[in-house]
């Protein structure tokens, strides 16, 4: 579990590497930043992205990527995408939602997702409803007053949806065909900026500029009719780049490295 500090400015990016974690994990697909106690949750696949082999964990670490807990919460099948409300944490679990008690550590419950094929990544809008990417369903599930629903579906737009977020009161979602805006409240769905390759994190960094990973280890900033500008791409060295965490106030890009079993945190730079 050693920590291993790398410094470096990679040649021509805009990007510097802060910190490694070693290879502790077990095909970590995502990472959280929960600002309240400055720790970051990691959910780790364990085995198949689909498989339901209760092998699955979150871990628990520093901002400064030292590890707190590698199994703080187990018995998960492939957790993915995680969000925050109320000092629970919400993980997508394939096809059932997982709500953690933070301050407990144990899971309070699990809500069932009928008909979901492959639940991804979940973000809270600012009315405390949750948004759930159904990869392989093309579909948008919602979990609102205690009813989960199939929130969006059966939209050409909506081609494999994967990363989220919420800004300036519309629901971001990360499909094949790049970033759509949805509202909330009239589900209108928009193509709001354009990108091939398919988006597994998504994260805004203001002035309509978003960082987005491909999975396979592209890391870009795009933005609406602009040409997207990669900041970091470990495709060749088939190192992966899953969804991406955030720590704001610092601007460090926090990189779940997938098979490479590593958490890579990077410092934005000029972005």
């Amino acid at each position: 579990m050693a920590l291993v500090i790398l410094s470096f400015l990679l040649a021509g990016q805009n990007i510097r590497q802060v910190w490694s974690t070693g290879k502790v994990f077990d095909v970590p697909e995502s990472v959280y930043y929960y600002a309240e106690d400055e720790v970051l949750f990691v959910s780790n696949v364990s085995g198949k992205p689909t498989e339901k082999n209760g092998r699955g964990f979150i871990s628990k670490l520093s901002k400064q990527g030292k590890i707190i807990k590698l199994i703080w919460i187990a018995g998960l099948n492939a957790p993915k995408g995680m969000a925050v409300l109320n000092h629970k944490l919400y993980v997508s679990d394939i096809d059932r939602i997982v709500v953690i008690d933070i301050d407990k550590g144990f899971v309070e419950k699990f809500i069932e997702v009928p008909g979901a094929g492959f639940l991804n990544d979940m973000v809270f809008d600012g009315d405390g409803n949750l948004y759930v990417s159904d990869m392989t369903g093309n579909a948008i599930y919602r979990y609102s007053k205690g009813r989960i629903e199939k929130w969006l579906s059966s939209i050409k737009l909506l081609s494999n949806p994967n990363g989220m977020a919420f800004e300036k009161g519309s629901v971001l979602i990360g499909t094949g065909n790049g970033i759509l805006k949805a509202n909330p409240k009239t589900k209108q769905l928009d193509l709001f900026v354009k990108n091939e390759g398919g988006i597994d994190g998504l994260i805004p960094l203001g002035n309509n500029r978003y960082a987005v990973s491909d999975w396979y280890g592209k890391i870009q900033i795009i933005s609406p009719g602009k040409k997207p500008q990669i900041v970091l791409n470990t495709t060749s060295q088939k190192i992966n780049a899953a969804d991406l965490g955030f720590i704001s106030e610092s601007k460090i890009l926090l990189i779940p490295t997938f098979f490479n079993n590593t958490v890579v945190a990077s410092l934005m730079l000029n972005n």
